[in-house]
């Protein structure tokens, strides 16, 4: 099933009316829509189509989806998505609207799954009143969840950020330590904002978040970890090289530097070794891409770099897993050289993304 698409049902001739209309605004934002209908009393033409069995059934089928959208009674949608409910990492937006469009209630999933955000956009353009209840976002509060969504950051452990969430919402100040730069503009006045690992560590407050890539930082009591998948590696080896001799070198690599492996965005070479075995299993393992680049490209990557006569004559540049881990993280900072080991070299980068705030629709922070 298509992640990105929204289903959307309903149960009546007045619904379907607000089922169609909601259909097309999410259309016009790009979102693939299916409509459905579950009545003895309204015929189920094109575009819609009949839900046959019952109504957690049907759920069942479509879970999988980005946007689960009930026109109809609030209580049919809780009954129906009950028996699947299982994770705010996982469960899709559910929404509910009513016939005749006078309330948008987001349900399920209201920050990581998009749910609050989609309500309140969906309400603005179909002329509803959004019915927004988390906390955070009532009073106007920095949330962590949303925060991490749009600015592509994993979230290591949900129970401290719903610890962040607790203590802004006691009106205690949670401290924020960031490796990458931070935009000054709209920065949320609840949150205390340090420049470096050892004032947040001398700040005395007992709980913080950390965004960035090492393993070893850990500035407040509880902090919470924010990991940016920023950084790349880049990885040389002698052709034919066993698979487990790269991932070997890589993990040895990563835990040197106390590297988040979560932190890998991509894997980097040569196009010499866009075919290496070894070096495609390693990018398959940690679930993302491998990219070359022709020895041209890697020659003009700025930089001092280990150089070496022998790579040289081989791929026609003086090195290859630090040029092509610079290069694949936008031209960012080499923060572990060449490191060789059994026939494979790698070399880490870090990209030079930045993290924004903005305040969101409710009056609250929401990154943009």
């Amino acid at each position: 099933m298509d992640g990105n698409c929204a289903n959307i049902i309903c149960f009546s001739e007045n619904g379907k009316r607000t089922a169609r209309e909601t259909a097309e605004y999410l259309e016009s934002r790009g979102t693939a829509t299916e409509l459905w209908l579950k009545s003895r009393y309204a015929a189920a033409e094109k575009p819609f189509h009949p839900v046959e069995g019952s109504l957690t059934d049907w759920v069942k089928t479509r879970w999988g989806c980005k946007t689960l959208v009930f026109v109809g009674a609030l209580g049919i949608a809780v009954r129906a998505i009950a028996p699947h409910v299982k994770s705010k990492k996982t469960d899709p937006a559910v929404l509910v609207l009513d016939e005749g469009k006078h309330f948008c209630i987001p349900l399920l999933s209201g920050h990581l799954g998009g749910a609050n955000e989609a309500a309140l956009n969906l309400a603005a353009h179909i002329g509803s009143i959004p019915v927004v209840t988390t906390a955070t976002d009532v009073h106007s509060l920095f949330a962590v969840d949303v925060f991490a969504k749009k600015n592509g950051l994993l979230i290591d452990r949900m129970e401290l950020a719903r610890d962040v969430s607790a203590a802004l919402l006691a009106g205690q100040t949670v401290g924020i330590y960031s490796e990458l730069p931070l935009e000054k503009s709209g920065q949320p006045p609840e949150l205390a904002f340090w420049e470096t690992e050892r004032e947040a560590a001398d700040s005395g407050l007992p709980l913080g978040i950390y965004i960035g890539y090492r393993t070893d930082c850990v500035p407040f009591p509880q902090t919470l970890k924010l990991v940016p998948d920023v950084l790349s590696v880049g990885i040389g080896c002698r052709k034919g090289t066993a698979a487990e001799k790269v991932a070997s070198l890589f993990y040895l690599v990563m835990a040197e530097a106390h590297l988040d492996v979560r932190a890998v965005g991509q894997v980097a070479s040569i196009d010499l070794k866009k075919d290496e075995g070894g070096i495609r299993a390693l990018a398959e393992s940690l679930r993302i891409p491998f990219v070359t680049y022709d020895s041209e490209a890697l020659k003009k990557v700025p930089g001092i770099f280990s150089a070496s006569d022998f790579v040289k004559d081989i791929t026609g540049v003086d090195n290859v897993c630090e040029r092509s881990a610079v290069l694949a993280s936008g031209n960012g900072t080499l923060i572990r050289k060449k490191r060789p080991g059994q026939g494979v070299t790698a070399a880490v980068a870090a990209g030079n993304r930045r993290i924004r705030f903005e305040q969101n629709i409710c009056g609250g922070y929401w990154p943009r």
